[in-house]
């Protein structure tokens, strides 16, 4: 489904601050895959994260999408065919739009027409079912700008916008990092019920070691640019957060740390 094939990146090129950062790299995943990717700073999580939007192009290799060669493609076309929802939770929405007006946007993400605002009973009533089943009363404030909602409820809204209409993947950047511990819980419970229900391909970036392991059915670990765990079937449904702090220790002593 999403395939990269010998990649290689480096930053500073030519700099006294040149990183190869992912050198020959390879990485797939299937379609209906959730995969949950942990590792420390600087392991290339984010990296392979932003090689696949398009906001990143590597140096060599390729980027296939079902098949198609992404690899040049700008970022505004990969979204087209590619979710994302970002770390801070004032990336998914427009803070000085309604809630409404951010829903409408996004279900006429790809559509030609012109865009119009105009509320209808039809249109709000189906917004209202659509937020109703988060539980964090969404549905009763469509006409509240969403700078003015909580971290935890933008980054709700982000996840449904982004599932809207039509997604073959879905990119999660650390979506719950910014969170408190609750509210982390409600988004990670939010997004395996949406993912499950829309059948939809996940590659989820995560420091949390738990969510790792409870979420998905795949977990990769990644250490200076390589795989260093990559557990799926019943090898991760075995998989305990012990064994990945484990990991984590034998890496951290490896590098003086």
């Amino acid at each position: 489904m999403i395939e990269l094939d010998k990649i290689t990146k480096i930053f500073g090129i030519n700099t006294v601050n040149e990183n190869i950062l992912l050198s020959d790299f390879s990485f797939k995943a299937e379609k209906g895959d959730f995969v949950s990717i942990v590792g420390s700073n600087g392991s290339g999580k984010t990296t392979l994260l932003n090689l696949i939007g398009g906001s990143l192009t590597p140096e060599k290799g390729k980027i296939y999408l079902d098949g198609e060669d992404i690899t040049g493609k700008p970022e505004y076309l990969r979204s087209r065919r590619i979710s994302r929802v970002y770390q801070n939770p004032a990336l998914g929405t427009v803070p000085d739009m309604t809630i409404f007006e951010n829903l409408m946007l996004a279900e006429n993400k790809n559509k030609p027409a012109l865009l119009t605002f105009a509320k209808d009973k039809k249109k709000t009533d189906f917004y209202r079912e659509l937020l109703s089943g988060l539980g964090l009363s969404l549905e009763d404030k469509l006409d509240i700008k969403t700078g003015l909602l909580s971290g935890g409820q933008r980054q709700a809204l982000a996840l449904v916008m982004s599932t809207m209409t039509k997604t073959d993947l879905l990119l999660l950047d650390e979506h719950t990092a910014a969170l408190d511990p609750k509210t982390a819980e409600i988004i990670m419970r939010l997004t395996d019920k949406v993912v499950k229900e829309k059948n939809i391909t996940v590659l989820m970036v995560t420091h949390n070691l738990r969510f790792a392991v409870e979420y998905g059915n795949r977990t990769v670990m990644m250490h200076k640019g390589q795989i260093v765990i990559d557990k799926g079937g019943n090898d991760k449904e075995n998989l305990k957060v012990s064994d990945l702090l484990g990991t984590f220790n034998e890496i951290s002593v490896e590098c003086g740390n």
